[in-house]
């Protein structure tokens, strides 16, 4: 007679037991302060998504650069915490499907500790949801100002302050040092409304008020009829709501009346090309500003622009600072939480960082809560002198 192999009695495994596997298996796999994906013994991971071959790759590829600039300083010092950064870059094409899908393969392939500077107003609100359902961190996307602020969760951090709030500290800093009747001349799309939102709150903060608001057609060419207008209301201030040639066209055509008031604009007119074109017609005409434009000659930034041309065979742009000061504020951070980097203690330490100066860029600081992630609080004046933007940090009547 062959003796049986006994048999395993069935055991039904209920949810103490699987509480107690999974405790199990964690053990097995985890080591003591173990940090989170893209965190390994001797470099992090850091995505981003950018267009590099659609309407804004000039901008993408800057945006790329400057990180990639930051990241390389940081290795050549040694990395962060004996750690290096290597940044993986997706092409999103400015296109939203593309840049949501980047945003899943940045976190589920290449498992990266973060998101860092993805650029596109558009594209970024539309991936940052992706970012939202995972946890994951998003951070700084490289945008212009909008009025509509991307919903926020934990872990998204940004650094771009609204077309409103931009012309709210405007009107407060020209009229703080001359005071006078104020004109709005914009649009009467989204852009306008948040133009005259800004302006109207602020002149009425300040006990003044709005003598005049001109709605004016983008594709308008003659401006005349309305400045002869403002001219006969003693108007001191014109607070306009345009874009490029538009800003030119108004104020040639006040220099073609012999009026000279006082322009202010938002960041919209905040670029190199337009002091350059505009040149002696543009004399004057102040800007909102949120980081400087690194021309070459500059005391603080003109060392760094030389260098960024020398690195990439190109000349040094706002959007290439603004990833690289977004870089080296990231790499701060992480160098703060120390060797275990998770999104949960990074989020902590940017809320608790308190004001951030970057001591290359003389810029307002950068100031984060838990009740608020916009951290950019503030924005400067600069005026177009000489076909060049000069930050006005003060202004003053002796100065004009």
């Amino acid at each position: 007679m062959c003796a049986s192999t006994p048999k395993t009695p069935n055991r039904h495994i209920g949810r103490a037991d699987i509480v107690i596997l999974a405790l199990v298996s964690l053990l097995l796999t985890a080591s003591p302060g173990q940090a989170a994906q893209g965190v390994y013994a001797d470099e992090v991971v850091v995505g981003t998504h950018v267009d590099l071959s659609g309407p804004l790759s000039s901008w993408g590829v800057a945006v790329r650069n400057g990180i990639e600039m930051a990241f390389e300083e940081a290795n050549e010092a040694g990395g962060v915490n004996n750690r290096t950064l290597r940044l993986v870059t997706k092409d999103d094409g400015y296109v939203e499907e593309r840049a949501t899908q980047a945003v899943r393969d940045l976190v589920e392939n290449e498992n990266a500790f973060a998101i860092l500077s993805p650029l596109g107003t558009q594209t970024s609100h539309a991936a940052a949801a992706v970012a939202r359902e995972n946890n994951f961190l998003y951070l700084f996307p490289v945008t212009g100002p909008s009025n509509t602020a991307v919903p926020q969760s934990p872990f998204h951090f940004s650094l771009a302050q609204t077309i409103q709030d931009e012309i709210t500290t405007g009107v407060r800093r020209v009229l703080e040092t001359r005071p006078g009747n104020v004109a709005i001349m914009a649009p009467g799309d989204e852009f306008g409304h948040a133009i005259r939102a800004g302006a109207k709150a602020q002149t009425e903060a300040m006990g003044a008020e709005i003598i005049a608001d001109i709605t004016i057609a983008r594709d308008a060419s003659d401006y005349s009829f309305a400045l002869r207008w403002l001219r006969e209301r003693d108007i001191d201030i014109i607070v306009v709501g345009t874009i490029g040639t538009e800003t030119i066209g108004i104020m040639q055509a006040a220099r073609q009346l012999r009026w000279s008031p006082t322009f202010l604009c938002a960041s919209s007119c905040y670029t190199p090309e337009l002091a350059a074109l505009g040149g002696e017609i543009v004399e004057g005409l102040y800007a909102v500003g949120q980081i400087p434009i690194p021309y070459t000659g500059d005391r603080l930034l003109g060392e760094w622009a030389r260098n960024y041309e020398t690195n990439f065979g190109m000349v040094a742009s706002s959007q290439a600072l603004i990833a690289y000061r977004n870089a080296r504020l990231f790499l701060n951070v992480l160098n703060r939480v120390g060797r275990t980097p998770t999104p949960a203690n990074f989020r902590h330490a940017l809320e608790t960082l308190g004001p951030y100066t970057d001591p290359l860029i003389d810029i307002p600081p950068i100031i984060f809560s838990a009740e608020d992630h916009s951290g950019q609080q503030d924005v400067f004046l600069a005026q177009a002198r000489r076909g060049r933007w000069v930050i006005v940090p003060q202004i003053s009547p002796t100065r004009l």
